[in-house]
């Protein structure tokens, strides 16, 4: 997911703001990233992949709805490793 933004922002937000691009090609400088993105879309667009790009707003909605989600799988984890310890029980057989 890549967060728009105007291109008078890219300094302040220091290349951070095209993500899915700079993932795929991580030593492109960032000043070169905005120029990269229309490409990558386009690949994905041929391909079928799909390219989120959404406001700083919605990008964080984005972003901390999954960190929620990966936590609640942590506590999941935590209740399991717990259970297993006090019963010796792995569920394995």
């Amino acid at each position: 997911m890549d967060v728009a933004c105007p291109r008078w922002l890219d300094f302040i937000h220091g290349g951070l703001q095209f993500q899915a691009v700079h993932h795929l090609f991580p030593r492109v400088p960032r000043h070169n990233l905005r120029r990269l993105q229309p490409l990558v879309r386009a690949f994905c667009k041929d391909i079928g992949i799909e390219y989120k790009i959404l406001g700083f707003v919605d990008g964080n909605k984005e972003v901390l709805g999954r960190l929620g989600e990966v936590a609640g799988q942590v506590e999941m984890l935590i209740k399991c490793q717990k259970f297993m310890a006090e019963t010796g029980e792995s569920g394995l057989h």
